[in-house]
């Protein structure tokens, strides 16, 4: 995040890098929340969760339990104090069948 953090400000002439996941599994439905956004977690290759969060989206809820695939951006959350990553998602698509 320090690297990418370094590329800032983001703007016209330098847009905000989206990165693609492939073969991401969700454990637990998404949360929606005001009726239009969700939350997800996701694992990481070490077993940590990641938090994210899908603006306007809520409509289009990925599915739990079979792979997907995943355009993100990586942002910081700051809330109460702290900071913690957080995966804001951009679009996702179903991934290979098995």
């Amino acid at each position: 995040m320090e690297q990418l953090d370094a590329l800032h400000p983001f703007g016209q002439g330098n847009p905000e890098p989206i990165f693609g996941v492939e073969g991401v599994v969700l454990r637990q439905p998404p949360e929606v929340f005001k009726e239009q956004h969700f939350r997800f977690w996701c694992d990481d290759g070490d077993g940590r969760r990641l938090p994210g969060v899908a603006w306007k989206m809520a409509r289009r809820l990925p599915p739990v339990g079979v792979p997907i695939d995943l355009a993100i951006e990586l942002h910081w959350n700051r809330f109460n104090g702290r900071r913690l990553l957080q995966l804001e998602l951009v679009d996702w698509r179903a991934g290979p069948a098995a």
